[in-house]
């Protein structure tokens, strides 16, 4: 059996603001997120995941968002 070795970055933010943020700036340095985990519900203040995917979405990042 092949064993594989993989180094996981893990970032974790504390808004869906933060997390557009980081996506747009990594996104923006052509390092994107090979998987992007938000919150629906990322809070009782500010913006929603499904507002964050959308804005995401809209300037380009092509993660997958779950």
């Amino acid at each position: 059996m092949n064993q594989i070795s993989t180094t996981w970055k893990i970032d974790e933010v504390d808004s869906a603001e933060d997390a557009v943020e980081a996506a747009m700036a990594a996104h923006s340095a052509k390092t994107s997120y090979d998987l992007i985990v938000i919150d629906q519900d990322f809070g009782k203040q500010g913006m929603l995941g499904t507002e964050a995917t959308a804005t995401m979405r809209e300037v380009g990042v092509r993660s997958l968002i779950v």
